[in-house]
């Protein structure tokens, strides 16, 4: 059971800190950062999450995701489970066109590959006034 509230804990966490992290969850980000051919944050998150998930499974989705900790606060209005249909799988489309779209972005960049882990960042965190 305590496992449970500290996996809750963190989920919250995240996603009220979303405002801060969001550019490093970012999938636009990628693709502008692959059109000038930066290798940005973002991308690293993304591959780290997805090399990660490899050998920890759902970790990330379960204690980390900011779209999680927004799961768990509607959980608690409203516990209904959704019905399964054809419109659950469409993320999958929508994964492999953005995948393509990052493939397509670095193979026509003009420019050579660099890395810029806080590219469109001020400091490391980008913060909107």
């Amino acid at each position: 059971m305590k496992r449970q509230k500290v996996r809750k804990l963190l989920l919250v966490t995240a996603f009220l800190l979303f405002p801060i992290t969001m550019w490093y969850l970012s999938p636009y980000i990628i693709i502008q950062g692959a059109m000038e051919r930066i290798i940005n944050g973002s991308f690293i998150v993304f591959s780290i999450m997805l090399f990660g998930s490899i050998f920890l499974g759902r970790f990330f989705c379960g204690y980390l995701c900011p779209a999680g900790g927004l799961q768990e606060c509607a959980f608690s209005i409203n516990d209904k489970s959704p019905k399964q249909s054809w419109r659950n799988n469409i993320k999958y489309v929508i994964w492999c066109v953005w995948i393509a779209a990052v493939i397509a972005s670095f193979i026509l960049g003009k420019n050579n590959v660099t890395i810029d882990p806080f590219y469109m960042t001020d400091h490391g965190i980008f913060i909107a006034l």
